[in-house]
């Protein structure tokens, strides 16, 4: 009878062990998290890359504020044909959209326009579809 309650404490002991080791061990990250890489090198962009992109936002902005005066569901950009920028803060942009129009049946048509667009220091001068 001795042996018998000598194993069952032994098998609860063994299991008691078990259940405090085993969680803590699961919880532990085996491996270290890996070091953050080096940023990657900027591209080689002209300097006033930023004015232009600043002044296409914009621009791209306005597209779709007069497209919802037109009445389109969408204005999206297809290609930016040209961006000057100037010395005094001024920018213009002319590009190609697709202005995606609603018709009274309920279907959409999508329409090719360009647009150009004068800017300075981000604020919009002057806007026309073409």
């Amino acid at each position: 009878m001795q042996d018998q309650s000598w194993k069952v404490f032994t098998g609860a002991s063994f299991l008691l062990l078990a259940c405090a080791v085993v969680p803590h061990a699961w919880s532990q990250d085996p491996t270290p998290p890996a070091p953050p890489s080096a940023p990657a090198p900027a591209p080689a962009l002209p300097a006033d890359a930023d004015t232009r992109d600043q002044a296409v936002a914009a621009c791209m902005a306005e597209a779709k504020a007069r497209g919802t005066k037109l009445g389109a569901v969408d204005v999206s950009m297809r290609q930016v044909e040209d961006t000057d920028k100037k010395s005094d803060g001024r920018a213009s942009v002319r590009a190609l959209v697709d202005v995606v129009l609603r018709k009274k049946d309920g279907t959409t048509k999508t329409e090719k326009k360009t647009f150009k667009c004068d800017t300075r220091n981000g604020v919009i001068t002057a806007f026309k579809y073409y």
